[in-house]
């Protein structure tokens, strides 16, 4: 039977003290830092995928495609960077996977 102190002290049965061994030669995946995207590119790029504005109030457009429920907003100026989650967000919607 194990004690309790045994028990604590056993790397293999205490949670959390067990550590996987790490593999060798295998280094991190390479990191392509991407030139980060303009307002103004996004629009250019939902203006040639056929994409329109519907609809402004302030900085916020609301664009969409004739047809196709799908909204997309983008709000910022032209020469504003755009955040990465609202980029990914934009990208999805819209199926324009170029625009990374």
């Amino acid at each position: 039977m194990i004690s309790t102190n045994q028990f604590l002290k056993s790397p293999k049965l205490h949670i959390g003290a067990y550590r996987a061994p790490r593999r060798r030669g295998v280094r991190f995946r390479a990191y392509r830092p991407s030139v980060p995207k303009k307002y103004r590119e996004v629009r250019e790029a939902l203006q040639e995928a056929g994409w329109d504005v519907l609809r402004q109030r302030g900085s916020h457009e609301i664009w969409g495609r004739p047809g196709e429920p799908a909204r997309i907003v983008v709000a910022g100026k032209d020469s504003q960077t755009v955040p990465v989650g609202t980029l990914s967000s934009i990208r999805k919607a819209s199926g324009l996977e170029h625009l990374r």
